[in-house]
């Protein structure tokens, strides 16, 4: 990720780049990220329903709402309940819709199309909140392709409404070279103005250790700049840390992953900023996981402290 930077084009996830594949921008460096953020969400509680009960057809429903325990803990805007139902098929062979709905009305349908084993096409069209007063009545129409070859991965995308595109190019590592670079644009064409730009760097072993330096708008006096590595040991434990420049402040972070019994995941991060979070991550069972996290303040700062939970159910 990169502060304020929009999000670089929507892609297929994966290690490496081969026919039919697609490495994305934020793929490179991405164990990282995910070992220093993912399933540290506090200040809410959130639901997850997943089936797939109906042949060819997968539905996701989604709740959350905020918590907050009064006394200064947790002490943040109360937000309304939010909640989304995804229903997602494949209604032709290489082609995938979806079609999410959330509590504010706005209905959102994306079309993939995989035309080759090279190339994917997408659409994407979203309705305006129930009751906008907007005279449009799409909030957003996109279309976006993805290029995948052994060599290189292309991604782009074109948004209709704000006039704006993205591009990203990423260079996969090879054998012989265990270095990924990738870049990444935005551009308004109405205005003529750049919206982002950022690169990455890369080198490790995808699975035992990997170092990764971003930078972005380079100059612009929105700049960030971080540095992160992750490394594998024996017996599933997972070290990472990073090293973040943002608006002349720079933040160090470290944190650890590691399984403590047979389907929980115990995990830890704290940083410069004098901010502890914890987090616990059980399989119930197959079909039933659940996720406790926390964090508090090194300097007792209790409005600082905050508890989330997250259930997913799929059976």
């Amino acid at each position: 990720g990169g502060g304020a930077m929009p999000p670089p084009p929507r892609a297929t996830i994966a290690k490496t780049s081969g026919p039919g594949e697609t490495s994305t921008f934020v793929d490179v460096g991405k164990a990282a990220a995910d070992l220093l953020s993912k399933d540290f969400a506090v200040g809410k509680v959130t639901a997850e329903f997943k089936s797939s009960s109906v042949p060819g057809l997968a539905v996701t429903a989604t709740g959350a709402h905020t918590l907050d325990f009064g006394g200064g803990c947790c002490k943040v805007p109360p937000t309304p309940p939010g909640a989304s139902v995804t229903a997602e098929c494949k209604p032709l062979a290489g082609v995938t819709a979806k079609v999410r709905l959330d509590q504010t009305g706005v209905a959102n349908s994306t079309l993939d199309a995989k035309w080759s084993s090279l190339l994917k096409l997408s659409a994407s069209v979203a309705s305006q909140p129930a009751g906008s007063a907007d005279k449009c009545p799409l909030g957003a129409l996109s279309c976006g392709m993805e290029l995948g070859l052994p060599s290189l991965s292309a991604q782009a995308t074109y948004d209709a409404l704000k006039k704006s595109a993205s591009a990203s190019l990423v260079k996969p590592a090879s054998s012989a070279l265990p270095v990924t670079t990738a870049i990444s644009f935005g551009y308004c064409l109405s205005t003529s103005a750049i919206l982002s730009r950022a690169a990455k760097v890369s080198y490790g072993l995808p699975g035992h250790y990997t170092a990764t330096a971003f930078l972005s708008d380079a100059g612009s006096g929105k700049g960030v700049a971080y540095g992160c590595s992750v490394h594998s040991a024996a017996g599933g434990l997972q070290l990472a840390s990073e090293l973040r420049v943002s608006g002349g402040k720079a933040v160090v972070a470290a944190a650890v992953s590691a399984p403590i019994a047979k389907g929980i995941t115990a995990k830890a991060k704290v940083g410069t900023d004098s901010m502890l979070a914890l987090s616990l991550k059980h399989s119930l069972s197959k079909a039933v996981t659940a996720t406790f996290a926390g964090c508090v303040d090194l300097s007792l700062d209790p409005s600082k402290t905050k508890a989330g939970f997250h259930l997913a159910l799929s059976p």
